[in-house]
């Protein structure tokens, strides 16, 4: 998945004045609650955590649409994602005077920015936002004031701006997908959807589980392991981690078919879901393949 990087085609998705609910399920067994889902030729479009991202046909298995309400169109709707990112974020909107980020020191609350500034303005609304890495190891206080220092840090850049955002990733995430870390809003009511309105400026603060979670796993690289399929079928090997269509496919094996570990690799989908694929080395017919296959293909994973 990729971030659609042209401002118009965000725009077009990101009405203030359209709500959706909507669903794709992936054949992987992932599920995305998403908004404003839109195919175009081998690919779906579609909003998450206020950017848009485009996954591939041939990956998804269906995708269910909600309903679209009937509203005055002089009214500032909320942001269409604010009713879904509470399922899987701890969230919490307070007044622009409860920030209290320096009441940490510099190394608690360090950063590193990744790529330029991103504008998103439309008419005379001004919109910003950044992305940023967070060091592993904070606390959940920690990480909340190193992004208030950052989304502060971005306003005072862009005072004229009506809302401001920042994206936090680990160390090791893709920048370019959706924050694994957490999230921050300045934004009337901490809202980024309602920048066109009067109401007072707040900050919205959004963290996710991955970063906090202790999961580890004993498959590393090298380990000989079976590749497995719960039912006793078949497991697929594909040539790329993030694309397993039958284009893809260069292999397709019984389940406890022997296997090398050659690489783990994870993605962060939203801040409490990441894809997991193993880059695994197979015998068949005589010659060593290489391919990815899902975590759930790999004996000894949960």
């Amino acid at each position: 998945m990729r971030k659609i990087i042209f401002v118009a085609l965000f725009l077009f998705f990101y009405s203030p004045f359209l709500i959706f609910s909507d669903t794709i399920f992936l054949k992987d067994g992932a599920r995305l609650d998403v908004n404003n889902v839109k195919l175009d030729g081998e690919k779906y479009f579609y909003e998450m955590f206020g950017e848009i991202y485009s996954v591939d046909k041939e990956k998804v298995n269906r995708v269910e649409l909600g309903e679209v309400p009937e509203t005055p169109k002089n009214i500032e709707m909320e942001e269409p994602v604010n009713e879904k990112r509470h399922h899987d974020t701890e969230q919490n909107t307070y007044s622009i005077n409860e920030i209290s980020y320096k009441q940490f020191s510099t190394e608690k609350t360090s950063y590193k920015q990744v790529g330029e500034i991103e504008d998103f303005s439309y008419g005379k609304v001004g919109r910003y936002s950044i992305r940023i890495i967070v060091p592993l190891g904070r606390t959940k206080d920690e990480v909340r004031a190193t992004l208030e220092k950052a989304v502060v840090g971005l306003k005072e850049k862009k005072r004229n701006a009506k809302a401001i955002m920042v994206f936090a990733y680990r160390p090791d995430d893709n920048p370019h997908s959706t924050f694994s870390v957490g999230r921050a809003t300045i934004a009337p009511n901490g809202e980024w959807g309602k920048s066109a309105t009067s109401d007072p400026m707040k900050i919205t603060i959004e963290l996710g589980e991955l970063y906090f979670s202790n999961a580890a796993t004993s498959i590393n690289e090298g380990n000989n392991v079976n590749l497995k399929d719960p039912k006793g079928g078949t497991i697929s090997l594909s040539r790329e981690f993030g694309n397993w269509g039958d284009d893809y496919i260069i292999a397709i094996v019984p389940s406890n078919t022997p296997a090398v570990i050659l690489e783990r690799r994870a993605e962060a989908v939203g801040g409490s879901y990441e894809l997991v694929r193993y880059k695994v080395k197979i015998m068949q017919g005589g010659f060593s393949k290489e391919g990815w296959v899902f975590k759930n293909a790999i004996e000894g994973e949960e």
